[in-house]
């Protein structure tokens, strides 16, 4: 059967057939896409570790591109809870993990450590 055809069946159909599967193999996965009306964000480097960006308009509930580079954050979309304006988000780069970090197994390499703040936000906004 292919995959087209597979996620045809209904997911009740699976989950009463399918007993002992996680829910996320048999659940047909779409990436959530930004809101085309909706201007992507600018952003200056305001150091080597730091970077803002600044998000022009977001719409409540409607994803929102909110950081477009540097590796390796690609994209990095979030959702709102409701209409806002010049939203700024702040990436900082770790070159180590800070000191309350929980440490790594010795067989795991770190590639990058970063936090995101959006400062202009509240929780319950997004």
């Amino acid at each position: 059967m292919s995959p087209e055809k597979f996620f045809l069946i209904p997911m009740d159909v699976l989950l009463a057939n399918l007993p002992g599967v996680s829910v996320e193999i048999l659940a047909r996965e779409l990436a959530p896409q930004p809101e085309g009306s909706l201007s992507g964000p600018t952003s200056q480097q305001v150091s080597d570790v730091l970077v803002e960006y600044l998000v022009p308009r977001t719409i409540a509930d409607a994803w929102a591109k909110i950081i477009g580079s540097p590796a390796p954050l690609d994209v990095v979309l979030a959702k709102f809870t409701r209409d806002l304006t010049l939203v700024r988000v702040v990436v900082e780069d770790f070159t180590e993990p800070p000191p309350n970090a929980p440490p790594l197994p010795p067989e795991d390499i770190l590639n990058s450590i970063f936090t995101i703040e959006l400062p202009d936000a509240d929780a319950d906004d997004i």
